[in-house]
């Protein structure tokens, strides 16, 4: 008989957390002097740094459709790329790029104790018996991409993108918070 691991998130952590805690968030944007945008964000001790350069003018501009143009993003990396996608999006708002919606990611382990731990550090990621890794748009409820890593149930599964929706909602927070530092609205005088 096959058994399941509990999907419970009340363990106390390595670092204090408990199981559902997000790592402390921070970043700041325009952090290169020469790109058209950038943002260095970390989760706790895990920092990515990222930048923007472009877009360029087109040759043509009657041809123009900035409504239609796509921004490639690049990268190699092994470990790390929800912090990734998170400072690529701040990056991009930061050259004020117009986006439909801002892209949020998260991540939720599973313990070898089948505890679920939200947000978890390179150690924790490396001794889960299973993670998953989601990144979602603020616009809707769907997911956009996942990706996950060892043997997980259903019940896991969903378990954990529950999790990681409740994190995007508060990592896309956070960007709100930064964007209101950095322009912040003046009040109107009637």
């Amino acid at each position: 008989m096959a058994t399941t691991a509990t999907t419970t998130t009340t363990a106390r952590r390595q670092d204090g957390r408990n199981g559902n805690d997000l790592r402390p968030l921070a970043s700041e944007q325009g952090a290169l002097f020469r790109a058209d945008g950038s943002a260095r964000m970390s989760h706790g001790s895990s920092t990515v740094l990222a930048a923007v350069y472009g877009p360029g003018q087109a040759r043509n501009w009657r041809s123009e459709k900035s409504d239609r143009a796509t921004v490639d993003v690049c990268f190699k990396l092994a470990k790390g790329v929800l912090i990734a996608i998170n400072a690529v999006c701040l990056a991009l708002i930061d050259a004020g790029i117009p986006m439909v919606s801002v892209i949020t990611a998260s991540s939720c382990g599973i313990a070898v104790d089948g505890c679920l731990n939200l947000d978890p550090s390179l150690v924790e990621e490396e001794e889960a018996v299973a993670w998953v890794t989601t990144a979602r748009s603020s616009t809707s409820d769907g997911v956009l991409t996942c990706i996950t890593s060892g043997l997980l149930s259903e019940e896991q599964y969903f378990a954990c993108s529950e999790a990681c929706q409740r994190a995007s909602e508060s990592v896309a927070a956070f960007f709100r918070i930064v964007q209101e530092k950095k322009h912040p609205i003046e009040p109107t005088s009637q």
